[in-house]
């Protein structure tokens, strides 16, 4: 496979992260449900699951719904069909539920919130440009986002990605990631997930040993499906147009 050099990478959990580049500032904050643990040891973690089924896992998002933003009633539907289905979630409810939340964000006074597509389905927010935002409206956004996440998407959002990328409920994102790409065919039965972990940590594309293509839209599938992106601030979104 091609190797890839000079390209910045970040594991897209629950931060904050703030990238200067040709779109000026730009910052996102994930407030998805993070079903992995990427701060913790790869070794430790592989093995251990998030739940015993995905439908154990959707009562798990219900039950962690923060007190203070309430589920709407149309995310508790798509997730109690789930349920009645295996735990499976039609690719119908998913893009209904990013629908609401980009509606929700608009009512608030944003411009429609612009998402990257995966080759298997899989949506995901790009970084966000606060070029000429106060800080006090940033500090609003971010609430604001959080917000008509939690309120329409989060919870049907983890569960699908889960189903598509990581259907084992393996614990590990990297570990996760590494059966999705294995079951692609995309890398070797040898690579590890502490080979992957690695190779993000260190800057995807300075380590000449890599397999991984990230531009080729296989691999970028399974790694967002797993919570692992690659950033490209070229095409941020700016919540005021």
């Amino acid at each position: 496979m091609r190797r890839i050099r000079g390209i910045g990478v970040a594991v897209m959990m629950s931060a904050v992260l703030l990238l200067f580049g040709c779109a000026g500032p730009a910052a996102e904050r994930d407030s998805s449900h993070d079903s992995s643990r990427s701060d913790s040891s790869t070794t430790e973690l592989q093995g251990e699951k998030l739940a015993s089924s995905l439908s154990d896992y959707i009562d798990v998002l219900i039950e962690t719904q923060p007190a203070d933003i309430p589920m709407d009633e149309s995310q508790k539907d798509m997730l109690e069909r789930a349920k009645a289905n295996g735990g499976t979630l039609s690719s119908g409810d998913y893009e209904t539920a990013w629908s609401n939340f980009k509606q929700c964000m608009v009512q608030l006074g944003y411009a429609t919130p612009t998402v990257i597509q995966y080759s298997n389905g899989i949506y995901v927010k790009p970084v966000t440009n606060v070029e000429g935002m106060s800080q006090e409206q940033i500090d609003k956004l971010s609430e604001d986002n959080s917000h008509c996440s939690f309120t329409y998407l989060n919870a049907v959002n983890a569960a699908y990605k889960l189903q598509v990328g990581n259907p084992s409920l393996e614990q590990n994102s990297y570990q996760a990631a590494v059966d999705c790409l294995r079951r692609e065919q995309l890398i070797g039965a040898s690579y590890t997930a502490e080979q992957l972990q690695d190779a993000f940590s260190r800057g995807m594309g300075h380590n000449d040993d890599s397999e991984l293509d990230v531009s080729n839209p296989s691999v970028a599938s399974c790694l967002a499906a797993n919570g692992i992106t690659v950033n490209d601030n070229t095409k941020a979104w700016k919540p005021f147009g």
